[in-house]
């Protein structure tokens, strides 16, 4: 009889034991689940707006270096027989004419746009490599990620040459496709000169860490 009443005296007193602990644990779970939920929102919040800032500073230091690295050549573009073109080719897709009809001034513009889109494909590729195990170890130079900042340019450079050259000028190149050679090397030289235009432009355009 008296172990019984032990017994359940003992079950009585473990049923308080674990009504205490959760009342512990549990009292006013809905402020905090609130504040949770509200902390957990604005850290989303935050983090999304950091993301959109760093691709609208990486967009506009894309396009000032892009339109910056395609004056730097025009000179190279200038001084070969056949560099400036591509100019007039890629003026003739944009308005829908041949390219012996196009302007010098037409040509220019277009020439100069093309730079500038250059900086936006770099802004998009250096996004997408700088939110990858690339920048795992990575180190940064003027606000840019060393691994992702050279692939990115270099993506760039290969995308504006092999593009011109394998694409719109044998589709588009008018007369210059008898020349499609010799184009090409004029081409070759000028997107290098290009390229390396734009990585020392986009380094000191971009506004610190992103």
């Amino acid at each position: 009889m008296i172990e019984h009443l032990v017994e359940r005296a003992g079950r009585v007193v473990d049923a308080g034991i674990e009504w205490l602990v959760r009342s512990g644990f549990d009292r006013s779970p809905e402020p905090r689940s609130a504040s949770a939920a509200v902390l957990a929102t604005t850290a989303a919040d935050r983090a999304g707006d950091a993301r959109q800032s760093a691709l609208s500073a990486l967009l506009v230091a894309g396009v000032r270096a892009g339109f910056g690295a395609a004056v730097a050549m025009d000179l190279p573009m200038a001084i070969q027989r056949e560099g400036y073109i591509p100019a007039y080719v890629a003026a003739g897709v944009l308005r829908g004419q041949n390219p012996e009809a196009v302007s010098r001034v037409d040509a220019t513009i277009a020439h100069h746009e093309a730079g500038a889109l250059g900086g936006v494909l770099f802004a998009l590729v250096y996004a997408a490599l700088d939110t990858t195990a690339i920048s795992a170890a990575e180190s940064r130079t003027e606000g840019l990620s060393t691994p992702a900042y050279p692939i990115a340019v270099g993506v760039v450079v290969v995308f504006v040459y092999v593009f011109f050259a394998r694409f719109v000028l044998d589709r588009f190149g008018g007369e210059a496709r008898d020349r499609a050679e010799a184009v090409r090397r004029a081409w070759a030289v000028s997107t290098l000169v290009y390229g390396a235009a734009f990585a020392a432009l986009v380094a000191r355009a971009f506004p610190g860490e992103n």
